[in-house]
């Protein structure tokens, strides 16, 4: 199928021609006919050669990421892959950015799901699964045929806390409709803006010119810019105010308090969000930042403006996650992150609980009856041979001299565990179980590689996926919004995926 791009194509832009005739004005473009001609094979290359990589990396975990979207009167489903690989990097890629324009029922999308798992062979691999917190996404991992975990984006449930805890509080609500009516008059009049700018100079001894933000309804994050803003440009704004009297626009001595409270309190969540959005960030970070961000919520004496709304917060995220200690994938993935393991549980019980699966996946990974202690033979005589009667007889006696309530593997798996807890804690999570492996001396502390290697491949968020549909409406744009949805796919897979197969296909 012929690609539907508009007629100025980049290969006819007179600027990349003007531009390509200087740097190389020996080699001849091609028709925009023969690049629309590349498309469909580069597509099929790339996806075996990723295909070839997933099976090069011998990975036995891996993750997916999904999200929908919508441009031009088209639906979308985007998915990509985690995993660790064996030399333990993170390898992450986009599998599907398909057409969705079925009905988003919970059928429909577990559909697409084992769809794309199956064509990427990697169905019995899949351990859990990101996604937003709509409830059709959620209800899709409950399908009586679906076997994966799901996992909510925490970067949306605190989102969501933002939202109906502060953002919707009436005192903040009017402050920050005081803040955007500042921000709307300020980009609409060039004198106020020159004022501004001269009063930071004399006020704050400034000469970078610092703007206002204005924030966008969708977003709690540019809201939190537009009051941090504000409050940083607070003498350079007081004064142009002061000079500027139709503006309308007053800020009290409890407004400036307020500012600097309600700054406060959304920077912990910035700074939770920075930590779930980088590239390296895994599911092991949830517990700690829940807790840290629970703990920040703590009233103290000078709360007095904001301390029913703190109250109302951290009840708002101690209802939201109660679970979350309570759930497999983010409790053991906590737990065998050397840079958190037990400090941020608040839970002893899920503690407990967490180790004890630990220790029941080491035992399931390998067999460890060669790495027992050495038995005690029963003593025979020298005509009799010992039997394999004699031999398990051998091993009752070894396997008691343990205790009665303990197995030899089992003491073994809980000093392993107990080793790697009581070790210096590590900032590089990849990194110190990279070097745990390779020097591990035996099979048992092999086997708690596979465990951690098996947790910690979650990523915390489905942003990745996010950030992919951020590109996908840089290509489907208004000049080419007649672009055909399976091209967009292909367009867009060739564009995320050729780095990650080093342009070699």
């Amino acid at each position: 199928m012929i690609l539907d791009l508009q007629p100025w194509s980049i290969v006819n832009d007179a600027g990349f021609l003007r531009h390509h005739a200087l740097i190389a004005p020996n080699y001849e473009i091609a028709s925009e006919k023969y690049y629309r001609s590349l498309l469909d094979p580069t597509y099929e290359k790339i996806k075996v050669a990723l295909k070839e990589k997933l099976v090069q990396s011998k990975a036995e975990n891996v993750s997916v990421c999904l999200d929908a979207w919508s441009s031009f009167h088209h639906g979308y489903l985007g998915m990509t892959v985690h995993f660790i690989s064996k030399d333990w990097n993170r390898v992450k890629f986009c599998i599907s950015c398909s057409p969705f324009d079925e009905s988003h029922t919970a059928k429909n999308i577990f559909k697409e799901i084992k769809a794309a798992a199956e064509e990427w062979e990697i169905s019995s691999k899949i351990g859990v699964c990101l996604r937003d917190n709509a409830a059709n996404v959620k209800a899709a991992f409950n399908e009586p045929s679906c076997k994966y975990k799901s996992a909510g984006c925490l970067n949306h449930s605190l989102q969501l806390v933002i939202k109906k805890n502060l953002l919707s509080d009436p005192t903040i609500n009017e402050l920050i409709e005081k803040s955007r009516k500042l921000c709307s008059y300020a980009s609409h009049s060039i004198g106020f803006y020159t004022e501004l700018y001269r009063q930071q100079e004399i006020q704050m001894d400034r000469k970078d010119r610092l703007g206002l933000k204005n924030d966008v309804a969708t977003r709690w994050n540019s809201t939190y810019y537009m009051l941090e803003r504000i409050l940083h440009l607070k003498p350079a704004i007081a004064a142009t105010l002061f000079k500027f009297p139709p503006v309308g626009i007053e800020f009290s001595v409890q407004d400036w308090s307020l500012y600097e409270k309600v700054v406060r309190i959304l920077s912990v969540f910035e700074e939770a969000t920075k930590m779930l959005s980088g590239s390296d960030s895994c599911i092991s970070s949830c517990i700690p930042i829940v807790t840290t961000i629970i703990k920040a919520l703590e009233t103290t004496s000078g709360d007095v403006s904001v301390q029913k709304l703190k109250i109302a917060m951290k009840n708002a995220m101690e209802k939201r996650f109660s679970a979350i200690e309570k759930t497999e994938h983010y409790s053991v993935a906590t737990l065998l992150n050397p840079k958190y393991k037990w400090y941020f549980f608040r839970s002893q019980a899920a503690l407990q609980n967490a180790k004890h699966i630990v220790m029941s996946q080491m035992e399931n990974f390998e067999p460890l009856e060669d790495e027992l202690a050495p038995v005690t033979q029963i003593p025979s005589d020298d005509n009799e041979k010992n039997t394999a009667f004699l031999h398990i007889m051998s091993k009752i006696i070894a396997q008691s001299q343990t205790g009665p309530n303990e197995h030899s593997s089992s003491k073994m798996t809980r000093e392993v565990l107990k080793d790697f807890l009581d070790c210096p804690m590590a900032s590089h999570c990849l990194e110190f179980w990279k070097n745990y492996e390779k020097n591990a001396t035996s099979k048992i502390k092999l086997a708690l590689t596979k465990v951690a290697k098996k947790y910690l491949t979650p990523p915390p968020t489905s942003t990745d996926v996010v950030r992919l549909f951020s590109t996908a409406g840089d290509i489907l744009s208004n000049e080419r919004n007649r672009l055909l949805p399976e091209n967009l796919e292909k367009l867009f897979f060739c564009r995320e995926n050729l780095a990650v197969v080093g342009f070699c296909y």
